[in-house]
């Protein structure tokens, strides 16, 4: 065998190595979490799905209402297939066929919790236990506590007892759908008269008619604000105000140092509110008792406590994505593998030729 001929050889190896190493499929990602339509949690049996390109990389039913997957490390989870170049792609989830508002970011390896909702543009199943709806005379009662709105662009009707307290649960969002407002069962709300709410409403505020931002403050106004009502309205607990960011946003901004804040409009300042800051979702969610005008800030303040949720963060018994897998820019540890193999195979070929020319 000439030089030429083992030249050949190292190199078929070489490539078939390099090839086998490279074509095994990256480590798949996991999810589980709870899963609602229209706001109540789905029944037994329901289908949820996660698509990458529209093409379907995952599938589970659920076996547990308001759940998919379990969070303990051998209990199903929707796992989701990938490749090398999926690494960073959008995954988008459906429920029964619908597409869920949340969208997660393929990473090899990741396991995690992450719950999904949709919305059907009607009231979705009930969870369980029966209940006939019925009005009082007035139109100030409604006995059902079962069914949920969708999430309504721009106002949303209450149903409430005499009292005040919410028996259907509403979800309104701007036009945009960029802030959600969620009422849920059993709020108590009531109108600047004291009297049972019938409506809540949230709105888009365009950047010039949001109140400026006090000169030598420590934050800044981060581009979204919306003003709720009617004005006077008081909510016992506090109702989520959700903020939710594209991807662009998101990037461009950093998580910890992100807030909201509402506008006292007699004492001209911004008061700033409790936040959970949400990674895996792109949101931003305060807690509010009373309405007003609300806007995302950003930097650093004392009084936003803002309480970030990694986009990796790991459940109980969950690992994230292993250093040097797809989507990095190390070596994968496949292919790593296969150079101690080619080093015996050249080996081999260079011990023949010696013996060879021995002869």
């Amino acid at each position: 065998m000439g030089r030429t001929g083992t030249a050949v050889i190292t190199l078929v190896l070489l490539s078939a190595l390099v090839s086998w190493a490279w074509a095994i499929p990256a480590l798949p990602c996991a999810f589980h979490g709870s899963v609602t339509i229209d706001g109540n949690p789905a029944p037994v049996g329901t289908t949820v799905a996660a698509l990458i390109d529209g093409e379907t990389r995952g599938e589970i039913t659920t076996t547990e209402i308001g759940k998919y997957g379990n969070y303990a490390e051998l209990g199903d989870k929707l796992v989701v297939e990938g490749d090398d170049d999926d690494g960073g792609r959008t995954i988008r989830f459906t429920v029964n066929g619908v597409y869920a508002g949340e969208t997660a970011t393929f990473k090899a390896g990741d396991g995690r919790r992450f719950d999904l909702s949709v919305s059907t543009g009607g009231s979705g199943p009930s969870s369980g236990g029966g209940g006939s709806s019925s009005a009082g005379g007035s139109g100030t009662t409604a006995q059902s506590t079962t069914p949920t709105t969708g999430q309504t662009p721009g106002a949303g009707e209450l149903q409430t007892t005499s009292t005040g307290t919410v028996t259907r649960s509403v979800t309104v969002t701007t036009e945009d759908r960029i802030c959600t407002l969620a009422v849920a069962s059993g709020v108590v709300a009531t109108g600047a008269d004291g009297k049972p709410l019938r409506e809540v409403m949230v709105e888009t505020v365009n950047e010039g008619a949001v109140p400026p931002v006090p000169g030598g403050a420590t934050y800044a106004f981060a581009g979204r604000a919306v003003k709720c009502g009617p004005a006077g309205a008081v909510f016992s607990p506090a109702v989520p105000l959700t903020f939710t960011l594209s991807e662009e946003e998101w990037s461009h901004l950093r998580a910890a140092d992100l807030s909201v804040r509402w506008y006292d409009a007699a004492a001209g300042e911004w008061v700033g509110l409790p936040v959970e800051v949400d990674a895996a979702t792109r949101t931003v969610t305060a807690k509010v008792s009373h309405f007003s005008v609300f806007a995302l800030f950003t930097g650093e303040t004392a009084s936003s406590q803002a309480v970030e949720t990694p986009l990796a963060e790991a459940s109980a018994g969950e690992t994230g994505a292993p250093a040097g897998g797809p989507g990095s820019d190390t070596i994968p540890g496949a292919a790593l593998a296969g150079i101690p193999v080619l080093i015996v195979a050249v080996g081999a070929i260079y011990i023949l030729q010696r013996r060879k020319k021995s002869r």
